[in-house]
């Protein structure tokens, strides 16, 4: 029996593989995660250094293939957000603000923004205030800080307050969308064992409590 417990990325897809090319294994429990690390075979992402060796991990089946179906590193990201979390909040929260407060400091300060910037994930959480974010962000990023102050900072967070609760409405509005592409690579996966001569049956079912485990669906298989 072969098992995985919140396979991250790549290694959801390659369990799959292992599974269907390993004549000893006979039953297979899954549960993936992290769709946003794994690779696509029909769209490139800016954030990635494409290994050519690499087998992409969506899509696996054929049917996806012949319809060159891709989804996209931005709803990829997406799929990974709960939606059964987000019903949880007592109240609209904009938990992504100081990122876009910062993607709009960028724009204005250096008049361009760079689709390959990375290395930023949870740095807010790390930073004592809005200031601080942002010129952690720039250090990180490389880029001058002269012109950086407490004052243009506040004016930005002043300027920019009312639409905070615009932001996490809308935020609200896309995480709704999760359960959707979350479906398509899960669904996918089943087509692939699917299509398998060697596989009797495959099962999707729900293991966890959605709130507690925002990945709580395993594809269970067996072979013939």
């Amino acid at each position: 029996m072969l098992t995985g417990l919140h396979t991250c990325g790549a290694l959801g897809s390659n369990i799959l593989r292992l599974f269907v090319n390993s004549p000893n294994v006979k039953v297979l429990c899954n549960v993936a995660c992290c769709y946003h690390l794994m690779s696509e075979k029909f769209v490139a992402s800016p954030f990635e250094d494409k290994d050519v060796s690499e087998e992409a991990g969506f899509p696996l089946s054929e049917f996806l293939q012949r319809n060159t179906v891709g989804i996209g590193r931005q709803a990829r990201n997406l799929a990974s957000q709960s939606v059964n979390r987000r019903a949880q909040d007592t109240e609209v929260l904009a938990k992504q603000f100081p990122r876009m407060l910062l993607q709009v400091i960028l724009r204005d300060q250096l008049g361009y923004v760079r689709s390959d910037w990375k290395g930023l994930r949870k740095l807010d959480q790390k930073s004592q205030g809005m200031f601080d974010y942002v010129t952690r962000a720039f250090r990180k990023l490389g880029l001058p800080s002269d012109g950086i102050t407490e004052e243009l900072i506040d004016s930005y967070c002043q300027k920019y307050e009312d639409q905070k609760k615009k932001f996490a409405a809308f935020f609200q509005l896309k995480t709704v969308l999760a359960p959707c592409i979350e479906a398509v690579v899960v669904l996918d996966r089943l087509c692939f064992l699917l299509e398998q001569e060697c596989v009797q049956d495959v099962k999707l079912i729900q293991l966890f409590d959605p709130v507690t485990s925002p990945r709580c669906y395993g594809i269970v298989s067996v072979k013939k």
